[in-house]
């Protein structure tokens, strides 16, 4: 048996895609399984060294975003994946043992998937796979009143690309083929969508920090970490950081910004942190050790997140504060509560 990793969207060194990729070969490997790891061909040479990837896939959804109003989602799905059925066209050198992950699948790259599994291959040599979606399905919550979530509005075209792949899957691609996510329940919202059964696999993270109490720490830290951008609430952050600044003498403020969509801010609170001492700006990407270093620094890891796109979508955050023992202060409706996981302060 061998273990055949396969992400089209796999580049960079930091995100829940590099961490996923990490996390599996290393419990792979573990076990004695034969692992290889196929990300896209713009992955950046140390991470394709370290995870010994081959770098073969080009176009993803991110690549070609939808342009045109009326039918820029279809085009980028026809594009997406008859480049994606392509590139797996030439993998042909699998068998009936091979194990097939592939990690954090959108709609395009799972219509090719099917495919190449449904066409590629004799029921002799199909191998088995699994597809795990890390991705919100394109609902959005519907809510009564009082707030509370009632049903689900499709927001976006991708379900229908979604359920109709669903539709077009022989019985004998469904005998070789497990769909999956993190989470229960956003194995529900893709099970409720595609009519079949999705799991939900163990979490892809563990420890990195020394996982210390953080009870009674004299100076605690609160902070903001990770790719900042509106959905997660990055317009609330200065705010909050003068709140906490003002009425707790005693707190410090960590705030980290991997990536550009919220340049504005970001240099606004760098230059806030030139006259406070108490506030930390830092603007690398977080690979490690930066991003362990990042996370033993947080004593509260503040989240103020939109609770809508979560509430069906698993955040890699949450998850490495709940691996990591660090409390965090987040809506009460993200996933990670699906789990009943003590220790999370809740908004």
């Amino acid at each position: 048996m061998r273990l055949i990793y396969l992400d089209p969207c796999l580049i960079k060194r930091v995100g829940h895609r590099a961490v996923t990729a990490r996390e599996v070969r290393r419990a792979a490997t573990a076990r004695g399984i034969e692992t290889h790891v196929v990300g896209n061909r713009t992955m950046l040479p140390d991470l394709a060294e370290e995870l010994d990837a081959r770098c073969h896939f080009k176009l993803t959804t991110a690549h070609r975003p939808p342009v045109d109003p009326i039918c820029g989602a279809i085009e980028s799905f026809h594009t997406v994946a008859k480049d994606v059925a392509g590139r797996l066209a030439r993998m042909t050198a699998l068998a009936a043992d091979d194990l097939v992950f592939v990690n954090s699948v959108e709609a395009a790259e799972f219509h090719a998937v099917m495919g190449w599994l449904g066409r590629g291959f004799t029921t002799a040599t199909r191998p088995r796979l699994v597809l795990e979606f890390g991705h919100p399905p394109g609902f959005r919550p519907l809510r009564d009143p009082a707030g509370r979530i009632t049903g689900l509005k499709q927001a976006s075209p991708w379900p229908s690309f979604y359920r109709w792949t669903a539709k077009t899957i022989q019985p004998a691609t469904a005998a070789r083929l497990r769909l999956a996510t993190f989470d229960p329940r956003m194995s529900d919202a893709y099970g409720s969508l595609l009519r079949r059964p999705v799991e939900a696999l163990p979490l892809p993270f563990r420890a990195v920090t020394d996982a210390r109490s953080r009870v009674g720490t004299a100076q605690p830290t609160l902070a903001f970490l990770g790719h900042q951008r509106s959905d997660k609430g990055t317009l609330l952050v200065p705010e909050l950081v003068e709140r906490a600044l003002a009425r707790w003498p005693n707190v410090r403020v960590l705030y980290h910004d991997s990536g550009a969509a919220a340049a504005g801010i970001t240099t606004a609170l760098a230059g806030r942190a030139a006259a406070e001492p108490r506030l930390s700006v830092v603007t690398a990407p977080a690979a490690e050790p930066l991003w362990r270093e990042l996370l033993s620094r947080a004593d509260l890891i503040v989240m103020p997140y939109d609770p809508d796109p979560f509430a069906i979508a698993y955040s890699a955050l949450a998850s490495e504060a709940v691996a990591n023992a660090i409390p965090s202060y987040q809506p009460d409706e993200i996933v990670t509560h699906a789990r009943g996981i003590p220790g999370i302060c809740e908004a």
